[in-house]
């Protein structure tokens, strides 16, 4: 799994004549997982994203937006496939 807040730089015309190994590091917005929530292999959360509460991130996903608690996401970008509910 892979989860970051940050970027390299942004898309101003001076920073792109820099290598994005050179350009300074700045957080793009929290990463926020709540209490059982389950992470497969090889998903991936991007910047300003919450994961509610035993929320379920697919093998594979790409997160791109916020996830409700108690359900399930799949797909690149990922979308909410499943809402869990409990009996």
């Amino acid at each position: 799994m892979f989860i970051t807040d940050h970027a390299h730089g942004d898309s101003s015309a001076q920073q792109q004549t820099m290598a994005p190994d050179d350009r300074p590091l700045y957080s793009k917005g929290p990463v926020t997982i709540g209490d059982r929530v389950w992470i497969c292999e090889h998903a991936i959360i991007l910047p300003n994203v919450t994961i509610g509460d035993g929320a379920i991130i697919a093998a594979g996903a790409v997160v791109t937006k916020d996830v409700p608690p108690g359900c399930v996401a799949a797909g690149n970008p990922a979308r909410v496939v499943r809402r869990i509910v409990e009996d």
